[in-house]
């Protein structure tokens, strides 16, 4: 058994896309519209089985106006779930995306299990690099 997919909440696919394939590197997978909704995969290089769904607010046309309306203050807050990535060396990639503009939340930090840094992506999800 293994993942096969995750969702990721986004606000601006667009936007959202811009940072995961063009900053982080990851490339799009699928690309599904649905009236309104849109579900967009993305997945590393090296692992195109295990695919990040990037969302819509509230996933899909079955929740209700007043959920995605409590998602989205939730998503506006960077309170919904967001990811963390395994990296070979988090300061150079901290490095790289720090002068790309992202946005920090927290500078590369030893921690008892390795190195992490954290930026949040263009929605407010926290996005982790881990080094073990």
């Amino acid at each position: 058994m293994k993942i096969q997919n995750t969702f990721l909440t986004v606000d601006d696919h667009d936007k959202a896309l811009e940072f995961y394939v063009e900053r982080l590197g990851f490339v799009t997978t699928n690309d599904v519209a649905f009236g309104d909704f849109r579900w967009v995969s993305i997945a590393a290089p090296d692992d195109l089985g295990t695919n990040v769904v990037l969302i819509n607010v509230g996933g899909g046309p079955d929740t209700s106006p007043s959920d995605r309306e409590a998602l989205a203050g939730l998503l506006a807050k960077g309170l919904l779930p967001g990811l963390v990535l395994s990296v070979d060396d988090v300061d150079a990639a901290f490095a790289r995306l720090e002068a790309a503009g992202c946005d920090v939340i927290q500078e590369p930090t030893t921690q008892h299990w390795g190195r992490d840094c954290a930026f949040r992506d263009p929605a407010g999800n926290m996005v982790r690099l881990n080094q073990h």
